[in-house]
């Protein structure tokens, strides 16, 4: 090829793709408008992406690839990403009082896996395959680890029913 893709083939978690916020805006007009087709699309899409996650905890970034089993190296972004979308959705849908407790294990095992990679010289890497190995190091997209890190801890806190005076800075 020419390195171009159709867009049927864009089913990216996160970053040009963006498919899992697409899909968190669509329980939210469910929750505006009460359609509960926009729910149940937005369900399918989280459970699909669910489904996709390795032992490791990593999943493939690019949902078509899945589909075709043609994997490729994903970025530390789209795994970030896809950790802040599953976090903010499982938050959304415990407001809806709907319980899906595996987007928040599917975040955390994502974050378990980038916090078990990182080191000093080389931040949280580049490139990884879905299966964990490491492809490229000496990426500065980390930053969007530590994003979805910092999202989850928040999550987590609320959960846990901390109050802001029983965190020591």
């Amino acid at each position: 090829g020419t390195g171009l893709v159709t867009p049927h083939q864009i089913y990216e978690a996160g970053w040009s793709g963006q498919c899992m916020q697409q899909a968190r805006m669509f329980i939210l007009e469910y929750k505006r408008s009460g359609e509960k087709r926009f729910l149940d699309d937005g369900l399918s899409c989280f459970d699909a992406w669910v489904k996709t996650q390795q032992e490791c905890g990593l999943f493939p970034t690019n949902y078509a690839r899945f589909l075709s089993g043609n994997y490729v190296p994903n970025d530390v972004c789209n795994y970030s990403w896809g950790v802040i979308e599953m976090s903010r959705t499982y938050t959304l849908l415990k407001s809806l009082g709907i319980d899906r407790p595996q987007y928040i294990d599917f975040a955390r095992r994502v974050l378990d896996f980038l916090a078990s990679q990182y080191n000093d010289e080389d931040g949280f890497g580049l490139l990884y395959t879905i299966f964990g190995e490491k492809v490229k190091g000496g990426g500065s997209i980390g930053g969007f680890a530590i994003m979805a890190g910092l999202k989850q801890l928040i999550e987590d806190i609320k959960e846990l029913h901390f109050d802001k005076s029983d965190i020591e800075y």
